[in-house]
């Protein structure tokens, strides 16, 4: 993001922000009030000409100042913008919890809502209105409509996590409760309600409740998988594979994950277990780590243990494990990582490395029927028929060290220790903490359709809660109740018939029978053969850049990995800039050779940058392909019907061997990625990088060594591959692709002709 912005606004790169104006004729940029001014500056540099420019956002939902997100920026933005409209219609609630929810957040003319004090920037709370054929329906309680809104008053926070628990199973009794739409009255159900929290670990404490009376639920927050005790759980197995001893091993056992206890432990078959984590770590290595956890996973019975009854939120042990299993084997995928390399990204990760991506995010442990516990953050956008919000009393907590503040003078978010603070200082702090919780009370408050059920800690004084409510007592008692709240029931039990696992037991034989008996996943190093390779020597010495590549620059897969870096991060166009990535990528590959290795490597660039590409009478260079019209790591999956690998052999020509290893006939998923894919004046490339050692002098690099090389390493079958792959990319992405080759294929295999493709595809 700072990079984008100093090319944009600081640099003012004309050609950049022509490319993107050229790509974008339209830029809707939704959720607008969570942005900051750096942002803000880089959408206005962009496409605040030329280009429709939409930005669309609700202040009153501006909840991300942790994020750095800045309620300023949004009011900037109002006075700049040529147009501004606004909707002022409901369409999610019912009728009468618009009119409730008015009450709540206006219950008295000139109520400062949002706490700005009569600022000239400031957020109002405008009346919404109603659909005029409003048919959403509404919440019955013993068969008539219910108070739309309700302040339940506890004196402490365990007694308002019991109302919940209460409220929830008065809800879901079946008698007490229904919901009117359409003419049909039905119970309400568990995935009807919605409890929103602000924490995370807040809603740990009413899934354990829930659980403990079988009622279903299920939390949707924004915890990171790689922070909870299943990734701290594996960490200790995956060290137990790594640095097999008997001590190792113990702590790994000793977990809930295989339900072993102290006893177990002490009777266990040394030798054994030594041996067992032994294939763990072998598998590991030949096979992956997503394959040597879960032989773990079946040796230890580890499903069936937390689904037994016995563990407590077992469900939830279970997906977090799912999730960790398949992150770390996208991890050590994508990112090329040894087991060592592996077990210290996991270390770091639990530590509080950053991450980004969805992968990350806890996923929801189960689909079926269930209450959803949400964050406040998480539920933005999100609607629940039944809302209950248990601790909504937010206050300003001065006795912390550290305070993080929008800077009004300075205009940017700063952190300073509370002991370089003025009064003054933290009375602007208080004033833009108290801002941010009258908005999350805001986003709370309108999830519901039907309800909602808002609890209020007595003991708490002067809380965000608290300024409504004392205003709230004397308002239409049809509109909004105050009420004390329920009591669990004694012996009570949602489902007395919770299911409890229990083994399944063939009572016959079963005629099981895949549909696809040769199903599996394909890739070019799946069907490709190992031949044997021409012996390569060093002989000679040389000078300057011609040593650096013969003999200096290591053989390997790390060089390689090096390479392919900096040819997927470097702008061909722009090699002012390369010593930044270049820098980068040996930092990253070869940290001990940062003083040699940068000049060579600029000059490596230069001259693959520049080589020239004869192609249909014309040529042209790396050099000259822009960036936009670059595709790095183009991955793709396509489906491919039942055929015999070895007809592929048929398409080897004069001097092009195309070989093929399998056992059978195959059928699934083909499989791969292409490292570069672009277009250049109309015709579209596939580029993959190479890095073979065929010799020490040039002549070693002659077309006939690489056309060896290129048989000895069967690089044709993947070249096939991968430009069908790219004709079917194209074909699905374009309307107006064809390949004019289709008819004059001399072979064709069950799922396609891979002849009908050539290694540069013509756009018509």
């Amino acid at each position: 993001m700072v990079n984008l912005h100093e090319a944009l606004v600081v640099r003012d790169q004309h050609q950049l922000i022509e490319g993107l104006r050229e790509k974008y004729k339209a830029v809707f940029i939704d959720e607008f009030q969570d942005t900051d001014d750096l942002q803000y500056a880089i959408f206005q540099k962009a496409f605040s000409q030329d280009t429709i420019l939409f930005y669309i956002g609700d202040p009153k939902q501006s909840i991300y100042a942790w994020r750095k997100a800045d309620i300023e920026t949004y009011f900037k933005a109002f006075h700049q913008v040529e147009n501004r409209y606004s909707m002022n219609t409901n369409y999610r609630s019912s009728a009468g919890f618009i009119a409730s929810m008015n009450l709540f957040f206006q219950p008295v003319d000139d109520f400062d809502t949002f706490y700005f004090q009569g600022a000239a920037d400031r957020i109002d709370y405008i009346r919404v209105e109603s659909p005029v054929h409003n048919t959403k329906g509404e919440l019955l309680k013993k068969g008539l409509g219910d108070v739309p809104m309700s302040i339940v008053e506890k004196p402490n926070k365990d007694g308002i996590t019991d109302a919940v628990a209460a409220q929830v199973m008065v809800l879901l009794d079946g008698d007490t409760y229904s919901i009117l739409k359409n003419g049909k009255e039905r119970p309400v159900r568990p995935s009807d309600i919605g409890i929103l929290v602000r924490k995370n670990s807040e809603g740990q404490a009413i899934k354990r409740i829930l659980s403990k009376y079988n009622i279903p639920a299920v939390t949707i927050g924004d915890t990171k998988v790689l922070q909870t005790e299943e990734a701290v759980e594996l960490l200790h197995i995956l060290d137990a594979m790594l640095n097999i001893s008997l001590s190792v091993i113990n702590r790994a056992l000793l977990s809930p994950l295989t339900a072993l206890t102290i006893e177990d432990i002490l009777i266990l078959n040394e030798e054994q277990a030594t041996e067992r984590f032994g294939k763990y770590k072998s598998t590991w290595e030949k096979d992956g780590i997503y394959n040597a956890l879960m032989d773990f996973i079946a040796d230890f019975n580890v499903q069936q243990n937390l689904l037994k009854g016995q563990v407590e939120n077992g469900e939830r042990i279970i997906t977090n494990l799912y999730q960790l299993v398949e992150l770390f084997h996208k991890v050590q995928s994508s990112k090329m990582l040894n087991p060592q390399e592996l077990l210290s990204w996991l270390k770091r990760g639990i530590d509080g490395m950053e991450t980004e991506g969805d992968e990350y995010l806890q996923r929801v442990e189960s689909d079926e029927e269930a209450v959803k516990i949400v964050t406040i953050h998480k539920s933005k956008g999100l609607e629940y028929n039944i809302v209950l919000a248990p601790y909504l009393d937010f206050t300003f907590f001065d006795k912390r060290e550290i305070f993080s503040f929008k800077h009004p003078e300075m205009r940017k978010y700063v952190s300073a220790v509370k002991r370089e603070l003025t009064d003054t200082d933290m009375v602007l702090i208080s004033a833009q903490e108290e801002q941010e919780n009258r908005r999350l009370l805001y986003v709370t408050i309108t999830r519901a359709v039907y309800k909602c059920f808002a609890y209020k800690n007595t003991r708490t004084k002067n809380s965000t809660l608290e300024t409504f409510t004392q205003v709230l007592k004397n308002v239409d008692e049809s509109l909004i109740v105050f009420e004390e709240g329920l009591d669990i029931p004694e012996d009570y039990t949602f489902r007395k018939d919770a299911r409890v696992w229990k083994p399944f037991v063939l009572k016959g034989p079963v005629d099981f029978r895949l549909v696809g008996q040769n199903w599996t996943r394909m890739s070019y190093s799946r069907l490709n053969v190992q031949h044997e390779r021409s012996l390569k020597y060093v002989y000679r010495k040389h000078a300057g850049y011609d040593e650096f590549i013969f003999n200096q620059l290591q053989r390997g897969a790390n060089t390689g990995n090096m390479l392919h870096f900096l040819f997927e991060t470097v702008n061909f166009t722009d090699p002012e800039r390369w010593n930044d990535k270049i820098d980068a990528a040996i930092k990253r590959f070869a940290p001990k050779h940062q003083e040699e290795l940068p000049v060579m490597l600029y000059t490596l660039l230069t001259h693959a940058m520049n080589a020239v590409i004869p192609f249909d009478g014309n040529s042209f260079c790396l050099s000259g392909v822009n960036y936009t019209k670059r595709i790095h790591e183009l991955e793709f999956d396509f489906r491919v019907p039942s055929f015999n690998p070895y007809h592929l052999r048929s398409l080897s020509a004069e001097g092009m061997l195309v070989d093929v290893h399998a056992p059978g006939a195959l059928e699934g998923l083909m499989n791969g990625k292409v490292d570069l894919f672009f277009e250049h004046e109309g015709k579209y490339f596939v580029l993959d990088w190479k890095s073979n050692f065929l010799g020490d002098t040039m002549e070693d690099y002659s077309r006939d060594q690489i056309a060896l090389a290129m048989n000895e390493n069967n690089y044709h079958l993947q070249y096939l591959l991968y430009t069908l792959a790219i004709k079917k990319y194209l074909q699905s992405r374009t309307g107006f692709f064809s390949s004019a080759a289709a008819s004059s294929s001399r072979f064709v295999s069950p799922f396609e002709s891979l002849m009908i493709c050539s290694s540069s595809l013509s756009r018509k």
